[in-house]
């Protein structure tokens, strides 16, 4: 199965202080963990670090995910239900069979325990714990399936299985098997393996638990407590290791980089116009920093990958709130914005194709672009102009994420002599924070449909409207309203109702108060006007979703007049980033600003520096069906799997029963079921076989659909 889908996870699911953490812990696994004391070898670290972690376990020998679901000592604990994190490690074999096997042995009873930990509390946040492969690979396994004959092939397998487990049950992986095998490439002397080539040496079980604390605490272990029996040397690279690997690659491992702690982040970047200078970076205090010595910056130039730390801040305090520049000369930065930065130094002698890197004790914590890839012609690409980072948008950590930031466009500041005197000044200190806020819990919210967009047009006070996703099959969408909050005077109610029409489930659509401008500004056509009932807002305005009379949506503070607010959008517009519908509270950390007054002047949103994002409907290939039909039988079930075409949003699957004939039937598949389909012996009947096959939807509406795949059958014991 071909999965495309990018995850992630908050830990936790609410903030804590981000100073003297205390986190509840549940390990659930068998001697990869018990061996060592490994959950106390963790508490150990973070207690270290001046936090807590209290933990229970349940540890059975050679116990696998199907075990501990049916486990009463483990569910028990489970339901306790007062787990900020439940570590789940899997029997160290099964995940590295073949793809089928898991599918079947290990998926649905890593699903079983997610859903009972979240039934017990939808706040605490499940971690996958990825062992590592036996030293010499699998020799039980290797004359069944030969990809686990070698270490590398063992941990190429267990990668991929844990990385599924966790996409597919919206779970964060701790990479130990990662940081295991950095550690056997890059320093060969240290023996991670006990005599039985399988368990964890000591210096193993201390890997492990580093990546577990940077997982969970999000922190490096860069100077964390060290055991008896590791060396100074073997803990330090130990802890280089564990840090490198998850943060290099947050959002391989499903952790959401907003939840990385950092007192200091880059909030903006610019290249001048004034011979090759100002250039440089503003950087944002989060809280107190007693000694800014232990961070630094580096550029990583022309896409010829990072250079490291080049510049080490002085050993001096920084205050939360403070605003920091560094660049690469001086004189030309007071002329330019008006005032002396706090440094000068050759490392922000950029270009605007160049990466930039944040670093704390030696790892990189943030990332303006990518050092492995030079920056012209990208979405990133600040060249005479500038770059800004979102309110509230997260922190990039060490992955790059480009819409956490606005951009000026190429060649904005050409011609000007200051800031202000640019076509698009760069927001000199309007970053606000934030970065590494953990978003509050989502609100809970059946509904059908969403707020996707708001925009306040330029063309005589149009258009202004709002863009709407369905959610699911709405036979009749009167039973929807729209309402507006003007000047912060409080809700005014539903004050547009839609009329009584079906939609179809992922249809994109419109309401504006100018179906005429809609169409000159945007090049669309709006499905819907309200004629200014609902959408008569300026851009510091509140905007409401209703269902049977309540509120289910909403962008903006109705109590609030958003004039100067980081969710203002006069003459501009807001997008969702993510969630949704977020009920009677308004999430700005779920929604992209645009700059404000960029639709001032311009005729088309296609002209404006920075464009509202204009839904594009995504495009599969009705030529080719689903393949590569396969099924597996398990002792009550039988599960079928295909590979849908890429971009499907919905697949039909239809069964003949052969043997005895009878009749066909069909069952519409959404969401995670795109690939697979899991029949219980009960339902199929008993001693029966079926031939399958399976198509596939491009778009609903319009219908666009792929012929059927090739047949398949199984048969039911």
């Amino acid at each position: 199965m071909k999965h495309l889908l990018f995850f992630f996870v908050f830990i936790p699911c609410l903030a804590t202080a981000q100073t003297g953490q205390v986190k509840q812990v549940l390990f659930i696994g068998n001697s990869y963990t018990a061996r060592n004391e490994l959950p106390a070898m963790v508490a150990d670290i973070a207690n270290s670090f001046g936090h807590t972690l209290l933990w229970d376990a349940n540890l059975i020998g050679g116990s696998s995910f199907a075990n501990h679901a049916s486990n009463a000592t483990t569910l028990t604990k489970i339901a306790q239900g007062n787990w900020d994190v439940v570590v789940l490690q899997e029997q160290s074999q099964l995940p590295a069979l073949d793809p089928v096997s898991v599918a079947s042995s290990v998926y649905p009873y890593a699903q079983s325990l997610v859903e009972a930990l979240r039934g017990a509390n939808p706040c605490t946040s499940p971690v996958f714990y990825m062992t590592w492969g036996r030293e010499n690979g699998d020799d039980e396994n290797c004359g069944s399936y030969p990809p686990v004959c070698s270490y590398d092939g063992m941990q190429g397998r267990l990668r991929d299985s844990y990385l599924q487990m966790a996409q597919d049950n919206d779970a964060a992986v701790a990479p130990v098997g990662m940081a295991w095998k950095a550690v056997r490439d890059d320093h060969p002397g240290i023996n991670l393996y006990n005599a039985d080539e399988s368990h964890p040496s000591f210096g193993g079980t201390y890997l492990a638990a580093c990546v577990l604390y940077a997982t969970i605490f999000q922190e490096s272990p860069a100077g964390a407590f060290i055991p008896a029996g590791v060396s100074p040397a073997t803990a330090n690279d130990l802890q280089q290791k564990a840090a490198l690997t998850v943060f290099d690659s947050l959002m391989v491992w499903g952790i959401d980089p907003v939840s990385v702690r950092s007192d200091l982040v880059i909030s903006g970047i610019f290249d001048g116009p004034l011979s090759s200078a100002p250039r440089g970076v503003e950087l944002y205090v989060e809280r107190d920093i007693a000694d800014l010595s232990v961070y630094g910056l580096g550029s990583a130039n022309n896409g010829d990958g990072s250079d490291g730390q080049e510049f080490t801040f002085p050993a001096i305090a920084a205050h939360a709130g403070d605003y920091l520049y560094v660049v690469n000369d001086a004189a030309a930065f007071q002329t330019f914005f008006g005032f002396v930065p706090d440094y000068e130094d050759p490392v922000s002698g950029i270009s605007g194709d160049d990466g930039y890197e944040l670093f704390k004790n030696g790892i990189r914590l943030d990332l303006f672009g990518r050092t492995d890839l030079d920056g012209t012609g990208t979405g990133w690409d600040y060249q005479d102009g500038w770059a800004y980072r979102k309110n509230c948008a997260g922190c990039g950590g060490t992955n790059f994420v480009q819409s956490n930031w606005i951009y000026s466009g190429v060649s904005a500041f050409d011609g000007a002599l200051t800031n202000a005197a640019s076509l698009l000044p760069f927001p000199i200190k309007t970053y606000a924070g934030g970065c590494d806020s953990v978003a509050p819990p989502p609100v809970l919210v059946d509904s059908g449909l969403a707020l996707i967009g708001i925009f306040h047009g330029p063309l005589s006070g149009s258009p202004k409207g709002v863009e709407l996703l369905a959610l699911k099959n709405i036979p009749d969408l009167s039973q929807y309203g729209l309402g507006c909050a003007n000047n912060g005077e409080g809700t005014d109610g539903e004050e547009y109702s839609f009329p009584a029409v079906s939609v179809a489930i992922g249809t994109h659509f419109y309401v504006t108060n100018d179906t005429s401008s809609f169409r000159v500004f945007f090049h669309e056509a709006a499905q819907f006007e309200d004629g200014g009932a609902a959408c008569n807002f300026n851009g510091d305005d509140a905007f409401e979703l209703y269902e049977s009379g309540s509120v289910i949506d909403r962008f903006g503070d109705a109590d609030v007049d958003g004039t100067g607010e980081p969710w203002e959008y006069t003459l501009s517009w807001a997008h969702r980033l993510s969630g949704g519908p977020d009920g009677n509270v308004f999430a700005l950390g779920n929604w992209e600003v645009g700059p404000l007054e960029v639709f001032d002047g311009e005729s088309t949103n296609a002209a404006a520096a920075i464009p509202y994002p204009i839904f594009v409907p995504a495009t599969c290939s009705t030529a080719l069906p689903p393949q590569n039909l396969q099924s597996t039988t398990g002792s009550s079930t039988i599960t079928l799997f295909w590979d849908p075409v890429p971009n499907s949003v919905a697949c039909q699957l239809k069964g003949t029963r052969i043997i005895p004939p009878g009749p066909s039937s069909s069952i519409t598949l959404l969401g995670s079921e795109l690939s697979f389909k899991t029949i219980s012996h009960a339902v199929a009947g008993s001693g029966t076989t079926w031939d399958w096959k399976v198509r596939c939807a491009c778009n609903l509406s319009p219908l666009q659909v792929t012929g059927f795949s090739s047949t398949g059958s199984f048969s039911v014991p």
